[in-house]
């Protein structure tokens, strides 16, 4: 999971340098950006396709990203509540 991939040792001296609060955003921000990019190159795929063939008009591609944003929001938000560096660290937390 990429929220837990760092060893309790570096998230130490990493929280102790950039601050707790720092370094829970900055991997907030980095989950939320793996899912913008998985998302558009998943949407780029299905749009690529569909501008070749005319098959879909541009309302239902720009539907089509909202929800592939919206699937890959939840599915990186629900992993980032349970992960360790970010909930059971009592660096972050004091």
């Amino acid at each position: 999971m990429f929220f837990n991939t760092q060893a309790s040792a570096d998230r130490h001296v990493v929280t102790a340098a950039v601050g707790g609060r720092r370094f829970t955003l900055g991997r907030l921000l980095a989950g939320a950006m793996l899912a913008a990019l998985t998302s558009l190159a998943a949407w780029a795929g299905v749009a690529g396709g569909a501008l070749v063939d005319g098959s879909f008009p541009l309302a239902e591609l720009g539907l089509c990203l909202v929800g592939y944003l919206t699937a890959t929001t939840a599915g990186t938000a629900l992993p980032a509540l349970f992960a360790q560096p970010l909930v059971h660290s009592r660096a972050i937390a004091g």
